[in-house]
């Protein structure tokens, strides 16, 4: 024995080396740990609020419109209530053209009134939804007392790790694994290095699926104190589309209950504009051609206003060139043939008030086939997720923000090229090569 502790000696030296060595990694590794579970709290918390901030953007594009046509809505429907008040035509003024100038000026109002209220009702259920996403399905991933003792490890806990692990010495577990260092030293046969080779890499990968298996095994705990899987977090570790994301799907399913009165809003909006255009451009035949016999000055404001209307629809609906012309047409001929009507009318001949008479049907014909018209062009149809919207109108593509209604209605199939999605679509290949 006592020839033996010269050797001893050595020994005793070097298990403590290897000992320090080990524990040192040990520690290291528990503080790597410790950071990195508290940067995936940070991370999954930033994450979730750019969900929250989606769910924000999306019902706020709502909300923003809404606020605007309702103060517009207000604004105009204020401004024919005036017409009714104190855009009274004189005593003289023909029966019919005070017919038509009421009934325009009061559709317009129907109208208005009617935008206002579906905007008020789209903006508060919007504001609604959004609250109870926020406040109950989409919160911020705040870390539990469980979960930050978690990630904390005690000192103590290196006398669990098992004595191989704690007295393990360097390198010379890889040497041993290395099947060319084994060739090389004579104990395998040249010819089974690739073998090998790929057996190694299998018990890395163990279940053989490819690249992401195999980066979840190398972050596996060498000290056996975790869980030989690394746990998926849903914030993190989706692959989904962006459109079939959790929030995502709960502000589609949100949308159904205040998207048409939305897209509604726009359509009285803009029907109420145009029929007030019509009631002005009667109120104007009244003014200036009966009362004033200014007959120019009738046909100049006609002219200004039927081209206004045409402008205003052309602008919010879409349609083909049949459609467009056959809209026109019912638009503009009610107020021009009741200016020819009032023309007449004003020589005061029987001659002037037979031809008068005999315009007066294709008048009311006319505007009864611009309601028509209109009824058409605000039908709904029915979209990929039920809803039933407008789609002929451009208003609701600006509604669609990913493209979720595309190619669900007939409008959207005859779209220009060169529209609002195709340029979307070349933006989004080109952030999906940039990230490439």
């Amino acid at each position: 024995s006592f020839y033996a502790m010269p050797l001893a000696l050595p020994l005793l030296a070097a298990g403590d080396a290897l000992f320090d060595y080990n524990r040192d990694n040990f520690q290291y590794d528990r503080k790597m740990k410790l950071k990195r579970d508290y940067q995936l709290f940070s991370m999954k918390i930033r994450q979730a609020q750019l969900w929250r901030d989606d769910v924000r953007d999306i019902i706020e594009l709502t909300e923003r419109k809404m606020d605007i046509y309702g103060v517009v809505g207000a604004i105009l429907a204020a401004f024919c209530v005036g017409m009714f008040t104190e855009g009274r035509l004189e005593p003289g003024t023909p029966d019919w053209l005070m017919r038509l100038y009421l009934q325009a000026l009061s559709g317009g109002l129907i109208y208005l009134v009617a935008a206002v209220w579906l905007s008020m009702h789209a903006s508060v259920a919007a504001q609604s939804y959004k609250v109870r996403i926020l406040t109950q399905l989409v919160r911020l991933p705040i870390p539990t007392t469980a979960q930050l003792n978690g990630a904390r490890t005690w000192a103590q806990s290196v006398e669990q790790v098992s004595w191989t692990k704690l007295f393990r010495i360097p390198l010379l577990h890889r040497l041993l694994r290395d099947p060319r260092r084994q060739a090389a030293m004579g104990s395998v046969a040249p010819g089974r290095q690739d073998e090998l080779e790929a057996e190694a890499t299998a018990e890395f990968r163990e279940s053989g699926d490819g690249q992401d298996d195999f980066a979840e095994a190398t972050v596996e705990d060498p000290w056996g104190l975790e869980d030989s899987r690394t746990k998926e977090s849903y914030e993190l570790d989706t692959d989904e589309q962006f459109h079939n994301l959790r929030h995502i799907k709960l502000v589609r399913e949100a949308q159904q209950y205040y998207q048409a009165h939305d897209a509604f809003a726009r359509v009285c909006m803009s029907m109420g504009m145009v029929q007030c255009c019509m009631g002005i451009c009667y109120y104007t035949t009244g003014y200036a051609l009966i009362e004033d016999g200014a007959p120019w000055a009738a046909y100049a404001s006609n002219t200004i206003l039927l081209t206004l209307a045409c402008i205003l629809v052309s602008l919010d609906v879409v349609m083909d060139r049949n459609e467009t012309l056959a809209a026109r047409i019912l638009l503009c001929t009610g107020p021009v043939v009741s200016l020819v009507a009032a023309t007449t009318w004003g020589q005061y001949t029987k001659a002037g008030s037979l031809i008068c008479w005999m315009l007066l049907p294709v008048v009311f014909f006319a505007q009864a086939g611009w309601l028509a018209m209109s009824l058409y062009l605000a039908k709904v149809d029915r979209c990929s997720d039920g809803q039933a919207l407008p789609t002929k109108f451009r208003s609701v593509l600006y509604l669609d923000v990913f493209g979720w209604l595309r190619g669900s209605g007939r409008a959207f199939q005859r779209r220009a090229p060169g529209g609002f999605w195709e340029h979307q679509s070349l933006f989004v290949q080109q952030q999906e090569f940039e990230i490439q």
